[in-house]
């Protein structure tokens, strides 16, 4: 098993995994009991996992920017997080809470989803690894 730490609006949020999928079912966990919108049962989670070569860290940066705050905007988003690597800088984790897979297909058809998350962000990545999935009690 491997360990990642992440930073998240400040806070170290540390999570042991054993693999990319453990990691992206917790991140999903965790943006549920942050999320704002009602339980609907359709409700899905969508997580993107991006590194950059240094040089493209920046403009990654300002793509996250721009494109996290349209998203957010969006009706049918619930929650629209980033997350950035501590162990390494130039890893990046979206993870994205949706009313229903309709909302996150309309999402990416948007023309920032398209410019920022197509044209500069998957453009530029080194490793890009997306999951979705829908939410689960564990009681």
């Amino acid at each position: 098993m491997n360990r990642r730490t992440v930073l998240y609006a400040g806070l170290v949020l540390g999570a042991t995994m054993p693999s990319m999928r453990s990691f992206t079912a917790s991140a999903a966990a965790a943006g549920s009991s942050q999320g704002s919108g009602a339980a609907s049962g359709n409700e899905i989670f969508h997580v993107a996992i991006f590194r950059f070569a240094k040089e493209h860290v920046d403009d990654a940066i300002a793509a996250f920017h721009a494109l996290a705050s349209a998203s957010r905007k969006e009706s049918g988003n619930i929650r629209y997080e980033i997350y950035r690597g501590i162990d390494d800088n130039q890893e990046f984790y979206v993870v994205e809470h949706w009313a229903s897979p309709t909302a996150l297909a309309a999402h990416e058809r948007t023309e920032a989803f398209i410019h920022y998350g197509q044209e500069v962000l998957v453009r530029h990545a080194t490793l890009h690894h997306t999951v979705t999935a829908r939410p689960f009690d564990v009681g």
